[in-house]
């Protein structure tokens, strides 16, 4: 856990830098859309990784796989944005999850049996939802998201993944391939993702005397720290290049070596 620990605490420090670079600058850049999905997705890596420790720390195993995926996420989306366009990429990603929260706003406002159900989970009328956030609802502001997405992409169809920039990324097992990260795809959708679907559900059963006990697949904690303290430290480290912090990233990779920890 003194990786895990250790990187995570330093990792927390390098938004404040990147805003204060921004605060500092001369040339008056501003901060712009794909910047927030960086730092978004950064804070949401980080904040998912603590969620991690949490659980690690109270000895709760049950959905610690599950969180790990999702830090692998955080992780490759981060990593492909950084890679190179990073200013389209970002705001591809950043309008995608406009245009999903427009189908989330139009399956809500639905007449139908699933509409009316998913307002009465949400405790809101059609008019609650309509008086919201009007632009979900502003033809105009739609249209424009789904032309600056199209064209972002070079795309005809708003159903094109926002990652699939050269038309030969169709999903999300492509994407890691192309960024070469297929083994850790292996072990965190084929491996792990085998205590979390029904096919694995016999596996879990132990029987003896006439009794049932359910089990989790044994796998060692210390995999999925290890695992997402590697993903944060390579993380923390395309953002520090990114945005120019050299002398913060001087520092995060003495750090690592004080702590014998590359």
């Amino acid at each position: 856990m003194k990786m895990f620990n250790v990187v995570l605490r330093e990792s927390n420090k390098i938004s404040d830098k990147v805003f204060d670079e921004f605060q500092g600058r001369a040339d008056n850049n501003e901060f712009e859309l794909h910047d927030g999905v960086i730092i978004g997705l950064f804070e949401d890596l980080i904040a998912k990784i603590n969620s991690l420790k949490v659980l690690i720390d109270a000895k709760c195993y049950d959905s610690h796989d599950i969180i790990s995926r999702s830090i692998f996420e955080a992780h490759v989306y981060l990593k492909y944005i950084l890679s190179q366009d990073t200013k389209e990429r970002g705001s591809a990603y950043a309008k995608s999850a406009k245009l999903s929260e427009f189908k989330l706003y139009d399956k809500l406002i639905e007449e139908s049996k699933v509409g009316k159900d998913l307002r009465e989970s949400l405790g809101m009328s059609i008019d609650d939802l309509k008086n919201g956030d009007l632009s979900v609802s502003d033809e105009a502001h739609r249209s424009e998201v789904t032309n600056d997405y199209l064209n972002l992409l070079n795309t005809s169809s708003a159903k094109t993944l926002w990652y699939n920039a050269d038309g030969k990324t169709g999903s999300f097992e492509q994407l890691c391939i192309k960024q070469g990260l297929r083994n850790e795809y292996e072990i965190l959708y084929r491996i792990f993702s085998r205590d979390v679907h029904s096919n694995n559900a016999l596996s879990r059963l132990k029987i003896s005397n006439n009794m049932v006990q359910v089990g989790n697949f044994n796998i060692d904690p210390k995999l999925n720290t290890n695992m997402s303290a590697i993903f944060l430290v390579e993380s923390s480290r395309s953002v520090m290049e990114y945005y120019k912090l050299k002398q913060p990233l001087r520092s995060f990779n003495t750090m690592l070596k004080i702590n014998h920890l590359i």
